[in-house]
């Protein structure tokens, strides 16, 4: 999963001009302020698309829950599961995974505010 967040970031980064860190660093910034002030703020989108991806595929994981905690810890993708494939409720599995993908898209969408990133910035 490492990949997902590193080819986003590496995307962005890519794309910044080194003259700005070279004008930062003619202008005597030290490494902290030239990483704060110019490339977080060009890599946001990078970092939002990258933790988006990372989110959705850990909150839609289930074959490594299932292998590492066992049959006695039950995470929200399991309960999915058992309703859908061991009792064969459709209705109550339907419903656990539109709760699911409610609550995913509701803590994506709060967390570009929180980071101030529009969708259109993602999809550089």
């Amino acid at each position: 999963m490492t990949t997902d967040m590193l080819f986003p970031m590496y995307n962005v980064i890519e794309s910044l001009d080194r003259n700005q860190i070279e004008a930062a660093r003619d202008m005597g910034a030290s490494w902290i302020r030239i990483h704060r002030r110019i490339v977080i703020p060009h890599a946001k989108p990078g970092i939002a698309s990258g933790a988006t991806m990372v989110f959705m595929l850990t909150a839609g994981a289930l074959a490594a829950p299932q292998i590492l905690g066992g049959p006695s810890s039950l995470w929200f993708t399991q309960l999915v599961y058992q309703w859908f494939n061991d009792s064969l409720n459709w209705q109550q599995g339907a419903a656990y995974a539109i709760v699911l993908l409610v609550s995913t898209i509701t803590i994506v969408l709060l967390i570009m505010r929180l980071f101030k990133v529009n969708m259109g910035d993602i999809g550089k």
